[in-house]
């Protein structure tokens, strides 16, 4: 169970949330999958938005470099 807001938890001895931290690092440690492409059945209106986030991510990246 994942709590984004890193409450306190009613039973101390039974915490088995994962916080913010932990999660970020699970995420950050995960394999990543090489592909030419991505499929996806989207309608236009969603596909658009899609490219607009890798875009971003895009841009993210290429300014950190």
């Amino acid at each position: 169970m994942f709590d984004p807001l890193d409450r306190p938890i009613p039973n101390k001895d039974d915490d088995q949330t994962l916080k913010r931290n932990q999660m970020l690092e699970k995420i950050l440690k995960m394999p990543s999958i090489s592909t030419a492409s991505l499929r996806s059945n989207l309608s236009n209106e969603l596909n658009t938005f899609l490219e607009m986030h890798f875009y971003h991510e895009q841009g993210k990246c290429n300014n950190s470099a």
